[in-house]
């Protein structure tokens, strides 16, 4: 049996790393207690298989009435997504009935979600706005019915001072 100070660091998290540690003192194998350890039985999760299982083909729009699966294969064929051999996964869709939530094994369903991570990312770099210009400019035009004299660049400024978010 391997001395402690050899087994590999399989996790950072300590809640993962020291029932792997205590497992391999007791005499468990690594691979099983690796797997124990991050509670992931083999062949249930991370697989094409698993992930695939009883959802090829749009199996799942059985579940859906006739006019939502219908809106779904239309809105994928427009897009040009052949949903052949696919699954859809809503949990990745912008909207009802999204294209791109059609995908064929975990690898594309990992690279639709870095792909949304990485538009998050990308609005989050914008400049923050104190408040939506729809609502700037219905509440200074609420103001101008009241006062038509009225300067529109200051109220747009009183506005957003009394609505907006505090200024950073």
């Amino acid at each position: 049996m391997p001395n402690p100070t050899e087994w590999p660091v399989i996790s950072d998290d300590p809640r993962v790393q020291k029932p792997y540690e205590d497992m391999r003192a007791r005499g468990q194998s690594h691979r099983m207690a690796e797997m124990l350890a991050f509670r992931r039985p083999s062949g249930t999760s991370q697989t094409d298989k698993a992930f695939m299982q009883g959802c090829q083909n749009g199996e799942f729009l059985g579940e859906l009435t006739p006019r939502q699966r219908s809106k779904y294969q239309v809105l994928a064929r427009q897009a040009g997504v052949s949903i052949e051999g696919k699954t859809y996964k809503g949990s990745q869709a912008r909207f009802e009935g999204d294209p791109r939530a059609w995908v064929s094994d975990v690898d594309e369903c990992r690279k639709l979600v870095q792909v949304r991570n990485d538009e998050r990312a990308r609005k989050a770099d914008l400049p923050p706005v104190r408040l939506a210009e729809d609502i700037v400019q219905e509440f200074v035009s609420q103001e101008l019915a009241q006062t038509p004299l009225a300067d529109p660049r200051e109220l747009r400024e009183k506005v957003i001072e009394q609505h907006g978010a505090p200024a950073c």
